[in-house]
């Protein structure tokens, strides 16, 4: 997911194995009341995790009601992990 990617300290997102992820490190439940998105990400080393999730809550939710109109009903961050590149 673009939005995802372009937050500072996202080191990268991860490989959830899954054939019903709709995109690398992603999952998207649709609810009646609002979508509830899954990120698996790593963090770049050298950054504060919860800055960076607090920063891709926002930036995927604001991408997703702005291109789809939908409503975002939680983005829930995952961290797998610290990356060193």
């Amino acid at each position: 997911m673009g939005a995802a990617a372009e937050v500072e300290g996202v080191g990268g997102m991860m490989n959830l194995g899954s054939k019903k992820a709709i995109a690398r490190g992603v999952k998207v439940a649709v609810e009646e009341d609002g979508a509830v998105i899954d990120l698996y990400v790593m963090i770049r080393y050298g950054h504060a995790i919860p800055e960076v999730a607090g920063k891709l809550q926002g930036s995927v939710s604001g991408a997703i009601e702005s291109m789809t109109g939908f409503a975002v009903k939680a983005v829930n961050v995952h961290v797998g992990g610290v990356s060193f590149q």
